[in-house]
């Protein structure tokens, strides 16, 4: 187990699928899963691949076994000085975004948006995949 602020792509080319544990990402644990065991039961996350509106590839995760919204896909690009997070319960006060994700991307909002991203895992045959206009709060 790992402290999820601590997975690393390296971590996700080797094992493509966590098992997520905690109540928050700042919290939560990861181990690495071979595959969805338990859906219904338990929350994933597994390898992505994002595309900047720029066409330049960058990897991180999302959660796919629920994708009926943007705040349980929770799509997060990992970057060599931090992630980059789409969706916010709440505007976090301490990184202001989107300037904080352009810092981290070394890319203007225009060369970033709209990202596509797409799960390098299928779950249940499919996968998931989706285009993100903007940092969601």
């Amino acid at each position: 187990m790992k402290k999820l602020g601590d997975l690393t792509n390296d971590d996700l080319r080797g094992c493509p699928i966590w098992r997520y544990e905690g109540d928050s990402d700042y919290t939560a644990l990861v181990s690495p899963s071979a595959d969805f065991t338990e859906p219904d039961q338990c929350a994933y996350i597994a390898r992505t691949r994002f595309e900047l509106a720029d066409g330049s590839e960058w990897w991180g995760y999302c959660s796919p076994t629920d994708d009926s919204g943007l705040d349980y896909l929770q799509p997060v690009i990992i970057t060599p000085d931090g992630v980059v997070r789409f969706w916010y319960d709440k505007l976090p006060t301490d990184h202001p975004e989107p300037a904080r994700a352009c810092r981290l991307l070394g890319r203007l909002p225009e060369q970033i948006f709209p990202v596509r991203f797409q799960c390098a895992v299928p779950f249940k045959g499919q996968r998931v995949a989706g285009e993100l206009t903007r940092i969601d709060f």
